[in-house]
């Protein structure tokens, strides 16, 4: 369970008030190529602001959230379907290493190209015959009923901090959210040991409707898979 803390210190989303979506290319790989992809593994971590601007990771929201995420992704056909880790030592290095390669990616856009594979993900993508890899973090945090109303009212001006949870940049505003939906995809290319693909899109909307799930992943991969 994770600890509350301060809204404005709890770093939950890229880019506030946007919903555009900016595409990464890193390799010279043709888009076309970038077929058959299988699954790494979808991280949903989504906040529930309870009372002023404190808020805290909710379990059952991010496990919803998380769910709807999936079933989007097996409805659109974006990708195979997820690789199934059974060992729990071999499952918790992989999460580690996906974590530290969506951290990596944040903090080096600019030079995306540099961001190599870590070896348990180009290890379970050779084991099973498969070139790319996706790995999708879906962010964001919803309030409490009444919460927004009461925020608003007072005049709150909290400087929300917003990146990564992962440790991406940091962005600072004085707008009282009502909610947040961010989402990140990743595509790893085991042959060229590099990012084939990379983008994200984020908005004011809930992260837990299934209509903001749907237009943000046709969003996030609009120009690759349609």
């Amino acid at each position: 369970m994770r600890k509350t803390c301060s809204f404005a210190l709890l770093v939950i989303a890229a880019a506030v008030s946007s919903c555009s979506a900016t595409k990464y290319v890193a390799s010279d790989v043709d888009p076309a190529e970038i077929y058959d992809v299988a699954r790494l593994g979808t991280i949903s971590d989504i906040a529930l602001v309870w009372r002023g601007e404190e808020a805290q990771y909710d379990e059952l929201i991010s496990e919803d959230a998380g769910i709807l995420v999936s079933e989007t992704l097996d409805r659109m056909r974006v990708a195979l379907d997820e690789m199934i880790v059974s060992d729990p030592v071999e499952r918790e290095i992989l999460q580690e290493e996906m974590d530290m390669l969506l951290s990596s990616v944040s903090e080096n856009r600019k030079e995306i190209q540099n961001v190599r594979i870590t070896p348990a993900i180009d290890a379970l993508l050779t084991a099973n015959g498969e070139r790319f890899g996706l790995i999708l973090l879906h962010t964001g945090f919803t309030r409490v009923k009444g919460n927004y109303g009461k925020q608003v009212a007072k005049g709150v001006g909290v400087a929300i901090l917003v990146g990564v949870l992962s440790g991406g940049m940091v962005v600072g505003t004085t707008n009282v959210q009502k909610a947040n939906s961010t989402m990140h995809a990743i595509i790893v290319d085991s042959e060229r040991d590099n990012i084939a693909f990379y983008n994200s899109v984020t908005g004011e909307s809930e992260p837990a409707s299934e209509d903001v799930v749907s237009r943000q992943v046709i969003k996030l991969f609009k120009g690759l898979f349609w």
